[in-house]
């Protein structure tokens, strides 16, 4: 399926719906932007979508895996330079590609590849830099977070870590898009339309870079209340409730009862995830 074809479909998934009254002019240029297609929708490098089929096969070795980050040197140095946090290097200082994937294995070799995909996306805006980088470090929190609460929840959620890397990666795109239009809209309102149009231009990036469509789902419909359909959506979900806490090592916080009971997780449970989070997150 072409990426035309596959935008044309997905916008009656994915369309926003229409709010109440005339939208401001920086609204209609976003969305007129939006409706382009192709805006702020960066190619993904080859060696992550090779990365995600290699991960994916079990009959892959760390041999072909290291062979194929090594083909794309920035991206090598970087994943070497972030492997080597006490997150992934478990205290052994890590030298080459093949030793990071031998250590942390084909799938969180994956994840760290996308991770440092998504850091070199949001690099060079003319706005809003600060914005987009603190939202890339919540992001890099709220998959911490998803691949810690998975197992406590008894989720069988392979894909967690991505989850909850790329589910509001639309924001960076929204920002993006802002930065470069003629309209420059107010700081409350800049607030408004990330909020607003995020879950559709994360949605479509997730189409572009042929992702699975779990993670599109998660794109699209993290901001949903109620019941969540599946366990990705429920993960991410929690991982949006207890981010804030987790980044302000806050152990026991004011929780939410409410809204931990609409996705089955107990208060204990989220505190519980909270502080297993927090020891996770003080290695990267």
């Amino acid at each position: 399926m072409t990426y035309e074809l596959s935008v044309n479909i997905s916008k009656s998934i994915l369309e926003p719906p229409t709010a109440a009254g005339q939208p401001s002019a920086a609204e209609a240029a976003l969305v007129q932007t939006l409706e382009g297609g192709r805006a702020a929708l960066p190619l993904l490098p080859h060696v992550a979508t090779q990365a995600l089929e290699l991960a994916n096969n079990r009959d892959a070795s760390v041999r072909e895996f290291s062979e194929l980050i090594m083909k794309d040197p920035p991206i090598a140095a970087r994943f070497i330079a972030t492997a080597n946090s006490a997150l992934y290097s478990r205290g052994q200082t890590i030298r080459s590609v093949s030793d990071a994937v031998a250590r942390i294995g084909l799938g969180a070799a994956r994840d760290l590849v996308f991770q440092v995909v998504y850091a070199n996306a949001v690099t060079g805006l003319k706005q809003f830099q600060e914005e987009v980088e603190a939202s890339f470090q919540r992001s890099v929190l709220c998959g911490v977070i998803c691949r810690v609460a998975a197992p406590l929840l008894r989720l069988n959620v392979a894909d967690a870590y991505l989850c909850g890397l790329l589910h509001d990666i639309g924001e960076s795109r929204i920002y993006r898009i802002l930065s470069e239009g003629k309209v420059t809209p107010a700081p409350e309102e800049v607030v408004a339309l990330v909020h607003k149009y995020h879950p559709r231009a994360g949605a479509e990036l997730a189409i572009r870079w042929a992702l699975p469509d779990e993670i599109v789902q998660v794109c699209r419909r993290h901001e949903e209340r109620g019941a969540p359909p599946s366990d990705q959506l429920r993960l991410v979900r929690v991982a949006d409730l207890v981010v804030r806490h987790v980044k302000e090592q806050s152990e026991n916080p004011e929780l939410p009862q409410a809204e931990f009971a609409e996705l089955s997780v107990t208060i204990d449970q989220a505190r519980t995830i909270i502080g297993r989070s927090i020891e996770a997150a003080s290695k990267l």
